[in-house]
């Protein structure tokens, strides 16, 4: 396949396809072998964009394999999953639930594309347990990734196997895979400028799909709009699968969409501005290196109410947002400090700070705190018990401080 098949011009891409190939082959597979399969995806927009825009494809090929409507009921489903990896509980869950159909009905185990995880580290254990038990395995990510995954996957792709970092969310990369799976899907520039913008991405790439996307009428502040009510409502939902009202949501329908988005809107501007004038007054300011690092701390218990939203990371960000625009031409840092775990965001220019190197850091120095976590290089979280807390702060207060002017 050649570069001009990709709905945008990018190397990245091209360098990927291999592995895209792969994956779709497997796929068209399970699909002519009547073999289920089962989307599992991180509870946010990204997330949900890339489940969306797979499901987008994969259904419509499997209503056409299957004679009756309720075999292609039982030959797919989706489920979010609210942590940043495959987890351990997931993959029993699923276990559970397709063994059950794998012993009434003589099914098939499933295919599990897992999407926007399972790259990590923390997926392997999550994956290798499903897998004993016959579920074939592909993971569509773009976090930082461990090469075991390649080892104990059907196939796996991530930017990262090529050289980049964060050019291509997992949104955006699904979209890719989506549209050559199966071309007569529409609306894809859309999701993928909706994924990217929801997840940060800034590269040549997603700058093609937001151009792309405003030749489907989309302007960017509406974009911008559906990501924020869509990261609200995918709260809302939490475990829940919803189909008809992500679909909408992500265009399925434009009247409707229109319609939600206009609705949910003055909520969510509403919960976000009263977060942000709380993480105003309460936040801990401490300027750097003779003013050029901005380091903010604020202890998420007392900011927020217990399961109300924003939750933790975007409770976070959206402190790290308004310092990054009110010190425009400084490194800013923002910590988020709960009793077992702290969120770190950085800005981009802040090169040498990495979470993942912090935990390898914090794991080495503190093998009884059981530490866990990672995430992107300025965008993570580190888990720990709440006794090693203070010995975890000043380890991780001294690593900010230390980063170089």
């Amino acid at each position: 396949m050649t570069e001009k098949e990709f709905i945008i011009k990018s190397e990245i891409l091209n360098k990927l396809q291999p592995r895209i190939n792969k994956t779709i082959s497997l796929i068209k597979q399970a699909i002519e072998e009547k073999r289920p399969i089962w989307i599992r995806h991180h509870n946010d927009v990204d997330g949900y964009c890339a489940a969306i825009a797979l499901e987008k494809a994969i259904l419509p090929l499997i209503y056409a394999r299957h004679t009756k409507e309720r075999d292609s009921f039982y030959s797919y489903s989706r489920f979010p999953s609210k942590a940043p990896y495959y987890d351990y509980a997931d993959a029993t869950k699923d276990v559970t639930n397709f063994m059950n159909r794998v012993t009434k009905f003589d099914a098939k185990p499933p295919m599990i594309i897992i999407c926007d995880n399972g790259s990590s580290e923390q997926d392997i254990i999550a994956i290798k347990k499903v897998k004993v038990y016959g579920a074939k395995v592909i993971v569509i990510d773009h976090h930082p990734m461990c090469e075991e995954i390649d080892k104990i996957t059907e196939a796996h792709i991530n930017p990262h196997q090529v050289g980049s970092t964060y050019d291509i969310s997992a949104g955006m990369l699904c979209v890719e895979v989506a549209s050559q799976l199966n071309p007569k899907i529409n609306n894809m520039e859309f999701i993928a400028a909706l994924a990217g913008i929801a997840d940060k991405v800034e590269s040549k790439e997603l700058n093609q799909y937001i151009t792309l996307a405003k030749k489907l009428d989309y302007d960017i502040e509406f974009i911008k709009d559906t990501a924020e009510c869509l990261d609200y409502e995918a709260f809302v939902l939490g475990f829940t699968e919803s189909k008809d009202l992500i679909n909408d949501i992500l265009g399925a329908d434009k009247n409707k969409q229109k319609k939600i988005i206009n609705l949910i809107k003055p909520k969510v501007s509403l919960l976000r501005k009263q977060q942000l004038e709380t993480n105003k007054k309460y936040a801990i300011i401490q300027k750097e290196n003779k003013n050029k690092i901005i380091i903010a701390s604020i202890d998420i218990n007392k900011v927020k109410r217990a399961g109300s939203f924003p939750p933790a990371g975007k409770t976070i960000g959206i402190l790290q947002d308004y310092l990054i625009k009110k010190y425009p031409e400084k490194k800013v840092i923002t910590l988020g400090i709960n009793k077992d775990q702290i969120n770190f965001r950085a800005s981009k220019n802040t090169e040498d700070f990495d979470v993942n190197e912090l935990l390898n850091m914090l794991k080495n120095k503190l093998p009884y705190a059981q530490i866990d976590g990672g995430g992107h290089k300025r965008a993570g979280s580190i888990g720990f018990i709440e006794a090693a807390k203070e010995e975890i702060m000043k380890i991780a207060e001294d690593y900010v401080s230390g980063i170089k002017k």
